[in-house]
């Protein structure tokens, strides 16, 4: 499977082949060619400033959110002060180990 990096200054990829490092300025324009290709869905890990343009884009059709049953009182926010939009909820499947996600679709996006 392809991985695609967004990155702003060199990055070595050499243990994530075949990879495809995307310059941050190319961004919404290289995941607008990839949604428009033949193959499946396009996954992207975490949260932050990539999702939040992402969206603002027009081009993030939904958050999945996991939550697993560890707790461990600190770390990072589920996202950032300049995250904003509704949400609907699409789906939500729940684990043997107790583990869930939380489809979410876009309603809108500021």
């Amino acid at each position: 499977m392809t991985k695609y990096v967004v990155a702003s200054q060199p990055v070595d990829t050499t243990a994530w082949d075949p990879t495809v490092v995307v310059a941050g300025p190319d961004l919404l324009d290289e995941v607008s060619r990839l949604k428009q290709a033949e193959g499946g869905d396009i996954l992207t890990w975490g949260t932050g400033r990539l999702t939040d343009a992402l969206a603002a884009a027009g081009l993030l059709d939904e958050y999945r959110v996991c939550t697993s049953p560890v707790i461990k009182g600190g770390g990072e926010p589920l996202f950032r002060p300049a995250s904003a939009g509704t949400v609907e909820l699409l789906d939500t499947k729940v684990f043997a180990t107790g583990a869930v996600v939380h489809a979410y679709g876009l309603t809108s996006a500021s």
